[in-house]
């Protein structure tokens, strides 16, 4: 259980059973080297030293107790159903796993970028090369925009500003084993930075104090751009297509 040499069992073919295999400790593998691994970002082989790999090795082995071990990996696994299809008729394989990583309290997911459906689809083969190249042409034209914006505002036309939202960050942040297992307070961040003049300002909340509602990044965006535009000038917000900081009605009214 703790990854140590150990007497082990084994069982002839008439069903005999014998307690007289040792067991090799477990041991760490080499780092991966995979060609595949260096060629795609949303791999993170060679993002993981050999210290940080042996911390989490020896944690798992060392310090967790079996049920904790089985809670452990199930929490960083996810099963969802086949995107594609590899043999003719129906296939018995009707779901795969998705399996992630915990390293230094952040977990590492096999997309690290966020991915709109369209890129997602095309991954999967779910979306032609027409549409995927139609997709691509528009998101450039979109960058061309945002960069035109950047460069309005730096010469005073406009305020141009950027927002996200990052992913939800738990407290307090403790790496002990025991202390993994506990309920935390849920933090949300949203950010609303300026192009031009690079001033950038951190909305935290805690989940005792608002949700993530269209009503309370509206609240926020409102009282930004009174606080920051105080020139008569045009204001153009970039965003992601979340619904709640963008896609709403309660901020299309209120702007």
């Amino acid at each position: 259980m703790r990854g140590e040499e150990y007497l082990g069992y084994t069982r002839t073919k008439d069903g005999k059973v014998f307690h007289n295999k040792m067991r090799q400790p477990k041991t760490m593998g080499p780092s991966c080297t995979s060609s595949k691994c260096v060629k795609y970002k949303t791999r993170f082989c060679n993002t993981i030293n050999m210290e940080t790999r042996k911390v989490i090795f020896n944690k798992f082995w060392k310090e967790l107790e079996w049920d904790q071990k089985k809670i452990y990996v199930t929490s960083l696994m996810k099963k969802k159903s086949t995107a594609r299809k590899f043999v003719a008729g129906k296939s018995r394989r009707s779901f795969t796993y998705e399996y992630f990583l915990r390293v230094e309290n952040e977990v590492k997911q096999p997309k690290k970028e966020d991915q709109c459906n369209i890129c997602v689809s095309y991954s999967a083969g779910n979306v032609t090369d027409e549409e995927y190249t139609r997709h691509i042409e528009l998101k450039d034209a979109a960058r061309l925009v945002k960069s035109e914006d950047k460069r309005k505002a730096e010469i005073g036309d406009q305020y141009t500003f950027v927002m996200d939202v990052q992913a939800v960050k738990l407290c307090p942040v403790n790496n002990e084993n025991k202390f993994y297992f506990k309920t935390r307070l849920k933090l949300h961040n949203f950010t609303i930075y300026n192009l031009a003049s690079h001033q950038c300002t951190n909305y935290w909340w805690n989940e005792s104090e608002a949700d993530l509602v269209s009503s309370v990044f509206t609240t926020i965006i409102i009282n930004h751009l009174e606080k920051y535009c105080t020139e008569d000038k045009p204001t153009v917000l970039w965003s992601d297509g979340c619904p709640y900081q963008n896609r709403n009605v309660v901020l299309a009214k209120l702007c």
